[in-house]
This record gives C-alpha cells, sequence and structure tokens, in this order.
C-alpha cells in the first residue's frame, strides 16, 4: 500500500509463490526471496498445512501475470519454533524441484549479518493488495519505504491483554498514519537495506491502518537455520 511500480533491480530476487485451489488453478499467496538455486526463502504462514506438489514459485520479473522462471515444489521446512498464533518464528524455506539460475536480471540473494537500526529506511516489495477496501491484487511488483520502528512502538502495536509482545527474532517497519503498509500477499517477501535482505516480510494488524507498522522476521537472527536447509 503507498508503494511505486518496482523495477527489477529493485529485488531481483523476488518471486511469487503459488498454491494450487480446488479447482486446480494456482495463485499468488505470498512473496518469496530467491536464496540460491533451489531455496527460497518465505513467511511460514504462507506454506503452513500447504502440499508441495500442490505449489509453485515464478520468478523473473516484475508483471505477476509474465514471469519467465518456473518451478514446483519438492520440499517445505517450517521453523520449528513458528507460533501460527503469534507469528513468532513465522519463516520457512522452499525447496524448489527445478533449479534457477542467476542472469536475465536474476540474482539470489544477499542476507544481512545484523538487524537494521530504528529509523533505519527499509524498503519492501510484493505484489499484495493495494488498500483495505482493494479486492485484487495488482499485476506489477510494487515497492515502498516502510522506515524501522521504535522497539517501543512494535510492542505497543502488537501486545495483547495477557499476551505481552515477543521481540526475539523480528522487528517493525511502518509510517505511524498507515499511508504506506504491507497487506496481503505481501507477505514472504523481502525487507531490503543497503542491497541485502534484513527481513522476511511476516504481517501487520490491518493494511494501512494508523500506528499498525509492518512485523518482519530478522533474517540476521534465523540465519543459520535458514541456510541449514
Amino acid at each position: 500500500m503507498g508503494g511505486e511500480p518496482a523495477t527489477m533491480n529493485t529485488a531481483p530476487y523476488m518471486v511469487s509463490v503459488r498454491t494450487q485451489s480446488w479447482t486446480g488453478s494456482l495463485s499468488h499467496v505470498c512473496g518469496g526471496i530467491l536464496r540460491s538455486a533451489n531455496k527460497v526463502l518465505t513467511a511460514a504462514h504462507c506454506v503452513d498445512g500447504q502440499t508441495a506438489s500442490k505449489m509453485q514459485v515464478n520468478w523473473g520479473g516484475v508483471n505477476r501475470d509474465w514471469l519467465p522462471g518456473s518451478s514446483g515444489v519438492s520440499k517445505i521446512s517450517i521453523f520449528s519454533g513458528y507460533d501460527p498464533v503469534s507469528l513468532l518464528g513465522d519463516v520457512a524455506v522452499i525447496t524448489l524441484s527445478t533449479a534457477a539460475s542467476e542472469g536475465n536480471g536474476v540474482q539470489f540473494a544477499k542476507l544481512a549479518t545484523s538487524d537494521p537500526a530504528p529509523a533505519a529506511p527499509v524498503s519492501v516489495t510484493g505484489w499484495g493488495r493495494t488498500g483495505q477496501d482493494s479486492t485484487a491484487l495488482p499485476t506489477d511488483l510494487l515497492t515502498t519505504q516502510l522506515p524501522v520502528t521504535s522497539s517501543d512502538a512494535c510492542k505497543a502495536a502488537y501486545a495483547a491483554p495477557g499476551a505481552p509482545f515477543n521481540p526475539v527474532g523480528r522487528f517493525c517497519s511502518g509510517t505511524a498514519d498507515g499511508s504506506k503498509a504491507v497487506c496481503e500477499g505481501d507477505a514472504g517477501g523481502p525487507a531490503i537495506l543497503d542491497g541485502q535482505v534484513v527481513g522476511i516480510i511476516s504481517g501487520d494488524r490491518g493494511c494501512g491502518l494508523a500506528d499498525s507498522p509492518a512485523l518482519v522476521s530478522s533474517v540476521a537472527y534465523y540465519r543459520s537455520w535458514l541456510e541449514s536447509q
């Protein structure tokens, strides 16, 4: 939400994660990050409960309807500490059945080794909805900048009675007025700073709501696990 058209250079490792509906058609559900020839990083809630044989990953462009790279999925690995309620540990690795390659604008992602500082201008990309009232997903990849919020602002947004927010392995990014935000369909995509992927988009309390920054899983925190899969 509040994004502008992206180019291949914005996130050359961006992928569309797709699942098969009851009709047999494949639809975009989440973004993902091409880490290597056969590994894609995404959010755990995007693949939780999914069957690998009914999934597909596409890459190689910014137009969601024309992504020349394509592969089936041979394996889904979800972080063992993933909690679907709090979205703690919301990271997963997809293993492709057909290897991807760099070239024609495609590059494998470089993962950060440390978290961004508060106020750092993190960029996010995705094919997610463009507003609370929008139903269709955009065809073209969009990008926007979401500054990293303070830990206090993150806790205030996500703490609930009897369930204090656990900040371990994640941070928040967003604008106070909600004019720029992540929405349905953006999860699993990259949070980028200085050419490196610093996080995997997890979600938010509501697309475009004030004081509802995006939850982002820290790549630095989960890096060892992500690279071991």
